[in-house]
């Protein structure tokens, strides 16, 4: 099992495993399909809503986590 979020590739229904942290670096992330090209990135217009989301997140896995 891995530790990194996955969602269905919109294309063939593959994996993709995502890395919140990569992906808000600008890294792109690929369906586990050999036979699938997609690829998967944020736009930088989501840069600041998707970090800020994240970051709440993170403040509520520390509450929890007390």
């Amino acid at each position: 099992m891995s530790d990194h979020p996955e969602i269905d590739c919109p294309c063939c229904g593959g994996k993709i495993l995502l890395d919140a942290a990569m992906l808000l670096k600008g890294s792109r992330f690929s369906c586990s399909n050999e036979y699938c090209d997609a690829v998967i990135s944020l736009s930088s217009e989501s840069h600041d809503v998707t970090k800020n989301a994240l970051d709440k997140l993170n403040e509520i896995k520390k509450v929890d986590s007390i």
